[in-house]
């Protein structure tokens, strides 16, 4: 049960939300140990905030994953190891938990507030709009940077936002094109 949970929550692609730290990694205060600490909960704050999106997503799209051959198998919601309503408590308490780091960590308001808009429209529509769902996808990724500069509070850089967008871009390109291969 565990791991269809950790698969429901897509605990593989927390990892994406490790450009949280690119900013200090580009500043003066990487070695200010102060910022760790706020730091590691920005980016637990996101790791919740894209599980609760993804969770969101699997049960919006719970009949078109039935109907996919490869979803109907990987994601826990469509095959059946995770039932509906457990996906809601699991939803739920995501939300909880999200509301409570913003709550506390008032830092993180205005970048989550805008993650969370531009994950649910895409969720909502865009990601069926090719070519803009790759720009709202990028901008994700400069968002979580950009609250990355705010946690230790330096000013983002306009080049290192313009070169995440970027790489964004690069990989989720990459991405379409293996599951375009995939379905050859």
């Amino acid at each position: 049960m565990i791991k269809n949970i950790l698969v429901l929550l897509r605990f593989k692609d927390w990892l994406k939300n490790i450009v949280i730290f690119f900013p200090i990694l580009f500043s003066s205060q990487l070695f200010q140990t102060s910022h760790y600490v706020n730091l590691f909960i920005g980016l637990f704050s996101f790791c919740i905030l894209s599980s609760f999106i993804y969770v969101f997503n699997d049960i919006i799209d719970i009949k078109n994953d039935l109907n996919h051959p490869l979803k109907s198998i990987q994601k826990p919601l469509a095959n059946g190891t995770i039932k509906r309503h457990i996906a809601y408590i699991i939803l739920f308490s995501l939300l909880l938990t999200i509301l409570v780091l913003i709550y506390y960590f008032s830092v993180l308001r205005l970048s989550m507030s805008l993650y969370f808009f531009l994950s649910l429209i895409y969720n909502l529509g865009i990601k069926k709009i090719p070519h803009i769902e790759i720009i709202i996808l990028s901008l994700g990724y400069v968002i979580r940077t950009d609250c990355g500069s705010r946690i230790i509070s330096v000013e983002s850089s306009e080049l290192m936002l313009i070169a995440i967008f970027c790489i964004g871009i690069f990989f989720i390109v990459l991405k379409r094109l293996s599951e375009l291969n995939l379905s050859l």
